[in-house]
């Protein structure tokens, strides 16, 4: 991930373990439908979501591209690839395609590669994404904003990816609940619904049209 930022977690040490914990964990997912906060997608409790960008729903270990390099280095998208899968999501949902490609993991992981959006092999530079289209991205940073402002920002149709699983996973924030502190995600990874704003431990944000 980016260098010049300037968070209390190693997003390296995240992205190389995001798919490492689904090894782990995705037998508890389906067996239990809840992950550190976070419930699968058969609940039915929560019935005031509010939804205002519709995106596609990208899994990073989708066969079309789960075995493919991320960077230059052995690992696949589908080991580490949850951040730059959710980038993928926001750039699909806003129509803003790759190198004339529509956006996907795929197409996204190659144009990174090769457009310095990796470093130290597999660790995304965040800001390298608005090189796609800078006069349709603009990269906002990381913030720590409250439950109101997440809201306002999604009203707004920016993007927002959540970092979450204490930091070892990333997933593309898509709506929120109106009684609760609970944001709507499409995860890449696993088959989570919504985490709970309390289980958040990042926040990042693109402007995207």
């Amino acid at each position: 991930d980016s260098q010049i930022r300037h968070e209390p977690v190693n997003h390296n040490l995240s992205e190389m373990k995001c798919l490492l914990l689904v090894l782990a964990v995705v037998a508890i997912a389906f067996a239990d439908g809840d992950i550190h906060g976070g419930s699968n997608t058969n609940d039915k409790s929560l019935l005031n979501e509010t939804v205002p960008f519709r995106y596609p729903l990208f899994k990073q270990c989708n066969g079309a591209w789960a075995n493919n390099h991320m960077g230059r280095t052995s690992d696949t998208i589908c080991r580490v690839g949850c951040l730059m899968s959710s980038v993928a999501m926001a750039l699909n949902g806003h129509n803003i395609p790759v190198d004339g490609h529509a956006a996907d993991p795929a197409v996204l992981n190659t144009w990174l590669t090769y457009h310095g959006g990796y470093v130290q092999g597999d660790d995304l530079v965040e800001s390298a994404v608005a090189r796609v289209n800078p006069s349709r991205i603009r990269w906002q940073g990381f913030s720590h904003p409250s439950p109101e402002q997440v809201k306002a920002a999604l009203r707004a149709h920016t993007v927002v990816i959540a970092e979450v699983l204490g930091g070892h996973h990333f997933v593309l924030v898509t709506g929120y609940d109106n009684t609760e502190s609970n944001f709507y995600v499409n995860d890449p990874g696993y088959n989570t619904a919504y985490y709970h704003y309390n289980t958040v431990v990042g926040w990042m944000m693109y402007t995207m049209n």
